[in-house]
């Protein structure tokens, strides 16, 4: 008895087999090469050789997501690193977080919230500071966050 190796419709390994007497078409009696990280073996009808695997990889492929769903190399224009934020995106995200700011003092404005006069009146210029926020000259790449007096 012998072994075979066989491969997927379009030449992958797909694993060895014994043989019984007949040789499926998608089989060799050619030996497969040593593993090799990163790397898949492919059959191109006379010989193994090896693809890179980067299949499943998640990344960016100019500026955009992409999962890579085939085997070979990777495409170009790949990054792992994310594009910087877009300008709207980042401006969304101050204003996010100047909202939650904003919400995390609310408590202070309760009339009954035990706050002196000077107090109450700092955390109202904090307050209009952050709404004033999207007015300061460098918004949104180069801003200036406001103190908040109750830290």
């Amino acid at each position: 008895m012998s072994i075979a190796y066989t491969f997927t419709s379009d030449g992958y390994f797909a694993g060895a087999i014994e043989d019984y007497g007949f040789l499926p078409v998608n089989a060799t009696y050619t030996k497969t090469l040593a593993d090799k990280e990163g790397f898949v073996q492919h059959w191109d009808g006379k010989k193994w050789g090896y693809v890179e695997n980067n299949k499943g990889k998640s990344g960016y492929v100019d500026g955009k997501p992409f999962k890579v769903k085939e085997y070979g190399p990777l495409p170009a224009g790949w990054s792992e690193t994310p594009p910087p934020p877009t300008a709207v995106e980042l401006a969304d995200h101050i204003r996010a977080e100047r909202d939650g700011k904003l919400l995390s003092t609310d408590k202070y404005l309760i009339a009954d919230f035990p706050l002196d006069v000077d107090k109450l009146e700092a955390v109202k210029a904090y307050r209009k500071a952050l709404r004033d926020i999207t007015k300061q000259e460098g918004f949104p790449h180069d801003i200036a966050w406001p103190k908040n007096p109750m830290d």
